[in-house]
């Protein structure tokens, strides 16, 4: 198993880091880490939060994605 294998599964899906960090409320969805409320459309997947996670708080700890 090649590190990037071994490093895609040991990581959290994206669905459960949103589900943690995020409060959701129909589309839109708050962030617990700070004041920022995102949109998502429902069945689109996570892309737009996860990229708010990297954006606004990759120095507090590492976000990866599953591809």
């Amino acid at each position: 198993m090649s590190t990037a294998q071994r490093s895609r599964s040991s990581s959290p899906p994206s669905r459960d880091l949103v589900g943690t960090l995020f409060l959701a409320n129909g589309d839109l969805y708050q962030c617990k880490l700070c004041p920022i409320t995102r949109k998502q459309a429902v069945g689109s997947g996570y892309s737009n939060l996860m990229d708010h996670l990297r954006r606004a708080h990759l120095e507090g700890f590492s976000v990866s994605t599953r591809s």
